[in-house]
């Protein structure tokens, strides 16, 4: 599998993904879910698809839910490890922390830590699926001076989110 793509997944994983469990009514265990949110219009938006592709075509996609929001997801743990594992190099600290703990509350394993090595290309798609992801573009400027703006938002209690903190050294 082509590692531009995971790392682009990645990217989008680092965005718009979150790993937990929960715990249904009727039931004694908890259940594990990975997904990746994105809302849309009419149709599931065309980044679900890619993603589902650079994943090796597993999970489902599903929505719209609240009107426009559409979501690629699994429960089944050989998928949730499976992705886990193929963006795991790529993904950052908090993301990889969502996946030990929903791990963890199922009795399951995470991927063993790796080399935070990557190529130029690999930064730059993952740079790019964070952008496909959390980024937005619009105008910004004064009456009669527009100007095209860009911008990925991110909160955090502590400090510049790693994930900005990467776009520095993407670029």
């Amino acid at each position: 599998m082509n590692t531009t793509e995971r790392a682009w997944a990645a990217g989008v994983y680092d965005g718009e993904g979150s790993a937990s469990t929960y715990l249904p009514k009727q039931r004694r265990s908890r259940v594990r879910q990975i997904a990746v949110y994105q809302s849309g219009d009419e149709m599931p938006p065309p980044l679900l698809f890619r993603f589902r592709a650079a994943v090796g075509d597993v999970g489902l996609i599903h929505g719209p839910a609240r009107a426009s929001l559409y979501q690629w997801h699994s429960k089944r743990h050989v998928v949730v490890e499976a992705v886990g594992e193929l963006l795991w190099p790529w993904i950052g600290e908090v993301k990889r922390a969502q996946l030990r703990k929903a791990a963890g509350e199922v009795d399951r394993t995470v991927p063993a830590q790796c080399s935070a090595r990557w190529s130029e290309i690999e930064r730059a798609a993952w740079a790019a699926g964070f952008f496909d992801g959390e980024g937005t573009v619009g105008l910004a400027g004064r009456p009669g001076q527009p100007a095209v703006a860009m911008s990925i938002p991110q909160a955090s209690d502590c400090g510049v989110p790693e994930t900005l903190e990467r776009l520095s050294v993407s670029r």
